[in-house]
């Protein structure tokens, strides 16, 4: 049975689960199912207006490799971007991270590219089962901004 991941948005009660993409990029896979060993819990950020796309920080994988890459993310993916977010810029993360890791959820079609960077790959690593169960979650980034999510391995979900 293939590994899943479960996104769970406490401050909306919605719940939405992703299959992991084991065979297109099975060493992020595997990282990426090593990180949740405990349940993650982050602000979630909204892309909007530039990229329709939720995303939150996970820990830093310095061994992450490039693997199943796409600067055009399909809606229903999930991406691991990681990436020097000072190329270019003298932008720093609020935790002042020279690196950066992180999750997207694509609910539209869209494309990967930050201005201080330029076009970025990421990683597909899942895909979500019902890209339209992320409806309240997107809603509620739209009105109230920043929200909670817990990511965590499909096995944990209670």
């Amino acid at each position: 049975m293939p590994r899943g991941i479960v996104l769970e948005f406490p401050d909306c009660s919605q719940v939405v689960t992703a299959r992991l993409l084991e065979e297109e990029a099975p060493r992020s896979c595997d990282i990426l199912w090593r990180l949740l060993e405990r349940p993650l819990e982050e602000q979630l950020g909204h892309a909007w207006p530039t990229l329709p796309e939720l995303w939150f920080y996970i820990p830093p994988v310095p061994e992450l490799p490039f693997e199943n890459a796409s600067v055009f993310p399909k809606a229903g993916e999930v991406v691991i971007y990681h990436y020097d977010q000072h190329h270019g810029s003298n932008y720093r993360t609020p935790e002042g991270r020279d690196l950066v890791f992180d999750l997207g959820i694509y609910y539209a079609n869209g494309y990967s590219e930050l201005a201080a960077c330029g076009w970025m790959s990421a990683n597909r690593v899942a895909r979500l089962e019902d890209v339209r169960a992320l409806a309240p979650v997107i809603v509620r980034a739209f009105r109230h901004g920043k929200q909670r999510v817990i990511a965590r391995r499909a096995e944990d979900a209670r």
